[in-house]
């Protein structure tokens, strides 16, 4: 009887704990379904959140910026750019934004898009659309696809800038540049004329009343001397014309060999002077060869003109890696000059020392061409002791 009472309380109580494995196992599941309510709830206000973000960037930057499926077919355009073609987003979605492009351009533009599309390649891309004043802009588009974990492109992302005022004044900018080298030509073409005139009359007093000058000879001298100047300042002029139209060419420039054949020729004209100098070996660049020539000779003959007055004449040309970047370097050990002077140095017709020959246009030319090939140049130096001139090439 006992062992019937024992039996029955096991079935009850494995009843009630059956009961309640259940009701826990409800609320468990109750739970998880709730978790998962809140945190897709947390996903899908975020979402919102950073949706409502990047929308407030896109309409408070002055660029016009879309979005692209993966198929090339825009999604969205920010106000400004719908602003600026006079049309709504409806009707700018997918490719009726390209029914504002120049016909001429047309195009052009779409085979571009295309490629961009096919190949997966950064968008970069310059075309003309009829904006809403009924006036063409010149609209600079760039844009980069987005890809997924496996590396397949879903969208497109970029801006279009409205670069129409700046193209204009790069224009203007140009021809300002164009009428500035005809002026200069013209002018220099019709002091030469007069020069000439002078420099004949002043040869003939020489020549054939000489005798009866004295004094004047020496003042007829000191003219003839300033016209050979004046002559000199007006070739530096066109020559310093002539490197800024100058196009630029791509190969292997030997730096060493330059060097060297300058300073071998110097020695050659003058025995009698003792440089020492020592030039690193294997000194490549790439750029031009005529305009590195001009660079070399340029900054070798500025450290030859400014050792003279030292016993020991040192000259030094070298390359280092300074910050990742490769910087060569002309170093002598001159009458040097105030670093105050540094930027002035390289200005036309900047001469800090007036007793030494030249009319102020070596180290100009020299900057026009490091500028030229992307590059920089700077000098330091301390007085009557040294001077360096640094310089990179892009």
């Amino acid at each position: 009887m006992n062992e019937l009472i024992n039996n029955n309380d096991l079935g009850d109580e494995a009843a009630r704990l059956r009961g309640e494995n259940k009701e826990l196992r409800s609320n468990l599941q109750s739970s998880q379904k709730q978790t998962v309510r809140l945190e897709l709830e947390l996903i899908k206000r975020s979402k919102i959140e950073v949706e409502n973000i990047f929308y407030l960037l896109h309409e408070s930057i002055p660029y016009g910026v879309w979005i692209a499926d993966s198929n090339g077919e825009m999604s969205y355009f920010s106000q400004v750019f719908l602003d600026l073609l006079g049309i709504s987003m409806k009707e700018a979605k997918g490719y009726g934004w390209t029914k504002q492009l120049a016909t001429e351009d047309k195009d052009r533009i779409m085979e571009s898009w295309r490629h961009t599309i096919k190949t997966g390649s950064f968008w970069n891309c310059e075309f003309m659309v009829l904006g809403a004043d009924k006036v063409f802009h010149t609209i600079l588009s760039r844009g980069i696809p987005a890809q997924d974990n496996n590396g397949n492109i879903y969208q497109w992302a970029g801006i279009n800038i409205d670069i129409t005022e700046l193209s204009r004044q790069i224009l203007n900018l140009k021809i300002s540049n164009e009428d500035l080298e005809t002026i200069i030509y013209n002018l220099t073409h019709d002091l030469r004329a007069p020069l000439r005139s002078i420099s004949g009359f002043a040869h003939i007093l020489s020549e054939e009343y000489g005798h009866c000058l004295g004094k004047g000879q020496e003042y007829m001298d000191r003219m003839k001397a300033a016209i050979r100047n004046l002559n000199t300042m007006i070739d530096a002029i066109l020559n310093l014309l002539k490197l800024t139209k100058e196009n630029l060419t791509t190969e292997d420039i030997d730096l060493t060999q330059i060097a060297e054949t300058v300073v071998t020729d110097y020695a050659e004209t003058h025995p009698q002077e003792k440089l020492e100098v020592h030039i690193q070996q294997g000194l490549k660049a790439t750029g031009t060869q005529v305009l590195l020539q001009i660079l070399i000779e340029n900054l070798i003959g500025n450290a030859i003109k400014y050792t003279r007055p030292k016993p020991v004449r040192k000259i030094e040309f070298g390359a280092m890696v300074k910050d990742g970047t490769l910087v060569y370097y002309i170093r002598d050990n001159g009458i040097g000059f105030d670093m105050k002077d540094a930027e002035n140095i390289f200005k036309p017709f900047q001469r800090l020392e007036k007793t030494y020959e030249g009319v102020g246009v070596g180290l100009a030319s020299a900057k026009q061409i490091v500028l030229k090939h992307g590059g920089r140049i700077w000098a330091e130096s301390e007085p009557d002791k040294w001077a360096t001139f640094y310089f990179t090439l892009g």
